[in-house]
């Protein structure tokens, strides 16, 4: 209701465009949560007192730490959400907390805090159908602490309209005594690394974010592409981008050979090191690089390897998608 008081006040004329798109529900969630952590007594204060104070996500880390991620979309990704998140809070402060620092006080809304709210949203909210036919956004104390595991069981969070409480079921046989697990969707590490800050170093779900260039020649509005491709499946805008690659030049290679020439540029952007060579730098260094070099070294073996994986599939036509010519 302040937040809306305060937009209802400022002149249509002055007010920014961006202001709108920038008070949503997650924008509300989060002042909400900076408004219950700041509190004397509040409710979930046994909740707030127990969640982490730092956050190991990318945006983060210091520009050093970053660059060991040289090659992987994630490290521009990384910069990118950090900007944003930046300019959102620097237009909230100005044209909402600002003005009523009553209800929105320096020390509870600072940039760090806000960045703190928002990597805690990122990492700790599911989407959970409460009963309104809609998933909506939801803290969910201790159940946002069970580590991840991959499951083919994406639903096993349900929300219980006696107890009002979101209740959890295990889809497999747990021990007393064993940890319990819990799938946070079947995502790739890009997602987990960027938003959870951390690597599955097992991760079944081996696509790799890949940037390809707008099709060269006069085609009216083209931008770079950005898809996730893993061995097991080439995303079909990525053939019609080698389509086009292939007409431009009038090239003979196959749709397969535009894109397994891509791949190993691509793969070429991991500062020229070899996964052996990775491997040999995480195994002997291992807990003296800091957790969030360790985390990069994971990340780039991770990519290298299904990258080279999905080439390897390309070339022989496993991947149904994009059959070689023979003889290229």
């Amino acid at each position: 209701k302040k937040i809306r008081k305060i937009l209802d006040a400022m002149d249509e004329d002055t007010k920014p465009k961006e202001l709108h798109k920038n008070v949503n529900d997650k924008t509300k969630l989060l002042i909400y949560v900076l408004k219950e952590k700041h509190k004397n007594e509040s409710f979930w204060k046994p909740y707030l007192d127990i969640l982490p104070e730092n956050f190991s996500s990318p945006m983060f880390w210091t520009p050093e730490e970053l660059d060991w991620l040289q090659g992987s979309h994630v490290k521009e990704a990384a910069k990118r959400e950090k900007s944003e998140i930046q300019k959102q809070y620097y237009l909230l402060r100005e044209h909402v907390f600002a003005a009523d620092r009553k209800t929105f006080p320096k020390k509870s809304f600072s940039q760090k805090e806000w960045m703190w709210a928002t990597a805690l949203y990122d990492s700790r909210v599911i989407q959970l159908n409460r009963g309104t036919g809609t998933n909506v956004p939801t803290f969910t104390p201790l159940i946002d602490m069970v580590n991840c595991k991959e499951s083919s069981d994406r639903s096993f969070i349900y929300f219980n309209p006696e107890t009002r409480t979101a209740d959890m079921f295990a889809d497999r046989p747990v021990k007393l005594g064993e940890q319990v697990f819990e799938t946070y969707g079947n995502k790739s590490n890009y997602e987990y690394l960027l938003y959870n800050g951390f690597v599955m170093e097992d991760n079944p779900n081996q696509c790799v974010y890949v940037e390809f260039p707008p099709p060269q020649g006069n085609v009216p509005g083209a931008r770079s592409m950005s898809f996730c491709l893993g061995p097991d499946d080439i995303p079909r805008q990525v053939k019609f981008w080698a389509r086009h690659a292939m007409m431009h030049r009038m090239s003979s290679e196959s749709e397969a050979g535009e894109v397994i020439k891509h791949l190993e540029a691509h793969l070429h952007r991991y500062d020229m090191t070899q996964v052996q060579d990775d491997e040999r730098i995480l195994s002997e260094q291992g807990q003296d690089l800091g957790m969030h070099k360790m985390m990069a070294l994971q990340m780039r073996i991770h990519e290298k390897r299904s990258l080279a994986l999905t080439i390897q599939r390309l070339k022989s036509g496993e991947i149904p998608c994009c059959k070689v010519t023979p003889g290229k």
